[in-house]
């Protein structure tokens, strides 16, 4: 057996002496860093499930909607919203849902599945959507005070045009004419000129304005 000399001995010592002081720390924060490091990729693996599973509901929620069986777009609804409420496809879920119910006159919970929708979407554009669309289901159940609420809080600017246009279709039913018109001319300076679809919006509020005209 070799014998170490006087240097190497010291190094021996002085690693033993290192171990005996920190080698159960360095233990634990090894163990931390493989805890933390096997949690993100077992969140990302549940991640990747759920989106998955989640798709698979929303198609069959899809083709129940085409299908006009309120029953089945009632329970895919339901399911998504229960079980996959963390997903974007819960939210779309919920808009086929409000418009299967809406189109059966059924107007609560067409409201019902919009709040939610509002309440719980991550992404912002998709809760500007199921405030704008939650608005015009108010408006439907007589509700137009509350329907302005939904359009109070300042939109992502992809919905600005469409939040002050609607606002001004109730201020009209509300027999407010100059806050319509105001409302009317804010849509049509907030949207893209450069778009075809805004040409069409465009011209759909200059009518509106117009009948203000008319009626003044």
């Amino acid at each position: 057996m070799a014998v170490l000399d006087h240097d190497e001995q010291e190094k021996v010592d002085e690693l033993r002496a290192f171990w005996n002081t920190w080698g159960n720390r360095i233990i634990w924060a090894l163990a931390l860093v493989l805890a933390i490091v096997a949690g993100y990729y077992g969140w990302e693996f549940y991640q990747r499930r759920q989106s998955e599973e989640a798709s698979a509901v929303f198609f069959t929620l899809q083709k129940a909607t085409a299908d006009k069986d309120l029953g089945k777009v009632r329970q895919l609804a339901g399911e998504l919203i229960e079980h996959y409420g963390r997903t974007d496809y819960a939210v779309l879920g919920a808009f086929y849902s409000a418009r299967a119910h809406a189109d059966a006159k059924d107007w609560k919970s067409a409201k019902a599945v919009l709040g939610w929708a509002v309440e719980h979407a991550s992404d912002r554009g998709l809760a500007n959507l199921a405030r704008l669309r939650l608005a015009y289901v108010l408006v439907e159940e007589g509700a137009l005070d509350e329907a302005l609420k939904q359009l109070a809080s300042e939109p992502e600017p992809a919905y600005a045009s469409r939040f002050l246009d609607a606002r001004g279709d109730i201020l009209m039913m509300q027999n407010k004419p100059k806050e319509a018109r105001a409302a009317f001319e804010a849509a049509l300076a907030k949207l893209d000129s450069q778009s075809a679809e805004s040409a069409q919006i465009r011209e759909i509020i200059k009518f509106k304005l117009d009948s203000l005209d008319g009626a003044s």
